[in-house]
């Protein structure tokens, strides 16, 4: 009995986390939702999540799944061959049925299909600075990511109110690193890009470190995997990606002995590690909360 009520607890923990991510697709765009609106909105706490899943990619992909078996469970003719036009229409109409039926459905089979896309091999012939007449929204092709820490030493924090809304987001997407040399903290790297990183050689990366020691990152920073992200940065070297590093130093926190640490721990990275730009912390009249 005790393992049976286990095993309820762990299907409607799972349950509910798909649940509210589905409320969540709902609303507001896929990639602005994080570990922290899901577990508010199904009021579980953060560290039960991650019990049951990685990240958002973990969860969306499982709950792929299930969409794909609801919809095999209730097209039960989808696994035999069709005998005339007839079967293939009725099909088609329980197919749809089911769409109609369920729009929580269909609404994330939409943002499932626009997020995974579709491969296509196009093939080109234009003369050398001819355009190749294709458009995006943005220059990202999507939104820009932002930052998800809480920086003890954050000048974007420190702003004082009433400027231009740009200024007071904070950014954190590897993308912009590479195209503008915008500093990255890597706490939202999923493995899927840094995978992508490697493969295509996305080089160079520009990496706000601070420090190399884990609690310390964790603390400065305040998010509590901060320190674990720490590993990508050996990835990363070892996959030939240059590195710039960045180091904001505030004042008996991590200079001294931690910040001779830092240093030997970076140089072990080896000649892919192009620089270390060491930077004092900036601070300003405007520091409540921080």
């Amino acid at each position: 009995m005790p393992e049976a009520r286990s095993n309820r607890r762990v299907r409607f923990t799972r349950s509910a986390l798909r649940e509210a991510l589905i409320d969540l697709i709902l609303e507001k765009p896929l990639v602005s939702i994080t570990v922290k609106d899901i577990c508010a909105r199904a009021d579980i706490n953060r560290s039960t999540f991650y019990l049951h899943f990685k990240d958002v990619t973990d969860i969306l992909r499982t709950t792929e799944d299930e969409i794909i078996e609801h919809m095999r469970e209730h097209t039960p003719t989808h696994e035999r061959k069709f005998r005339d036009l007839q079967e293939i229409k009725g099909f088609f109409i329980d197919f749809l049925e089911q769409i109609r039926n369920n729009p929580r459905i269909m609404k994330v089979i939409q943002v499932l299909c626009s997020e995974q896309g579709e491969e296509r091999t196009v093939s080109l012939r234009k003369r050398q600075y001819d355009s190749i007449g294709l458009q995006f929204e943005t220059y990202l092709m999507d939104r820009q990511r932002s930052c998800r820490n809480r920086c003890i030493f954050c000048f974007i924090d420190q702003l004082p109110k009433g400027m231009r809304k740009s200024l007071y987001f904070k950014d954190d997407d590897s993308r912009l690193s590479f195209l503008f040399g915008n500093y990255i903290t890597l706490t939202n790297l999923s493995e899927r890009e840094v995978e992508r990183i490697l493969h295509m050689h996305i080089s160079p990366i520009n990496v706000s470190v601070h420090t190399t020691n884990p609690e310390l990152r964790c603390k400065m920073m305040g998010n509590r995997f901060a320190g674990q992200c720490l590993s990508i940065l050996k990835r990363l070297a070892e996959g030939g990606i240059h590195l710039n590093c960045q180091l904001v130093l505030c004042p008996g926190i991590n200079d001294g002995e931690e910040l001779q640490r830092t240093l030997d721990d970076l140089y072990a990275l080896g000649e892919n590690l192009q620089s270390i730009a060491c930077v004092p912390v900036g601070v300003t009249r405007y520091r409540e909360g921080l």
